[in-house]
């Protein structure tokens, strides 16, 4: 199942440096790039449940709070008795 995409509200660096969004799972960390003109990412497929999301100037390797733009926000992805996302109860907090 494919996921909208979305726009990340933040507050951008004054350099120009490459930021990635992190979404924390269970033992998951997944790096998205956001898109430097728009500030929109697109989410990962296996993403059910609970997670915490940042932005962050890195790219992969354990998350380091020096470079840590924004966040966490926690993110809901709800799904039904059967595993199956209910894709428009996506809530954030």
């Amino acid at each position: 199942m494919e996921y909208p995409n979305a726009k990340l509200t933040y507050p951008k660096p004054t350099d120009d440096q490459p930021l990635f969004a992190v979404f924390l799972q269970g033992i998951q960390t997944l790096y998205v790039p956001i898109d430097p003109k728009t500030g929109e990412i697109t989410f990962p497929s296996t993403l059910t449940g609970f997670c915490y999301i940042l932005v962050t100037t890195q790219s992969e390797g354990i998350l380091d709070d020096e470079k840590t733009v924004a966040g966490p926000a926690i993110l809901a992805f709800p799904f039904d008795s059967d595993g199956k996302l209910i894709i428009d109860k996506v809530a954030v907090a």
